[in-house]
């Protein structure tokens, strides 16, 4: 299972592949197979494809399309979590990407605790 992220208001997968399908359609349609692929069968073992970030503690990786990527971090071992898109212009992913997606992660679990937290007080 894959989910997108919220980032407060913001949905930052959704509206970076709603860009990338007005500006780079064979990009889109590219990093799209490999999503549908990851949700069908998990994360690929191709390395032209996914990657995992090992500069990270906890399970952080992106989805590679040519130049596009989309990082991820994983909750348990079945569900998949979009944290944020960006085109990708240097050989390695920039320390501000991985950054957001840490935060991004974080928050989201944070989230998670709390409301398990809120379900068991009830």
């Amino acid at each position: 299972m894959i989910d997108l992220l919220a980032d407060g208001e913001r949905e930052p997968v959704g509206e970076f592949l709603e860009d990338l399908k007005a500006k780079r359609l064979d990009e889109y349609k590219r990093i799209v197979a490999v999503l549908a692929r990851a949700g069908l069968h998990g994360p690929p073992g191709d390395e032209r494809t996914y990657r995992t970030i090992k500069s990270v503690s906890g399970q952080l990786a992106e989805f590679k399309g040519h130049q596009a990527r989309i990082m991820c971090c994983f909750d348990g071992t079945r569900r998949i979590v979009l944290t944020h898109g960006f085109i990708k212009k240097k050989n390695k992913t920039g320390p501000e990407e991985i950054a957001r997606a840490v935060r991004l992660r974080d928050g989201y679990l944070l989230e998670k605790m709390a409301r398990a937290r809120q379900g068991r007080g009830r």
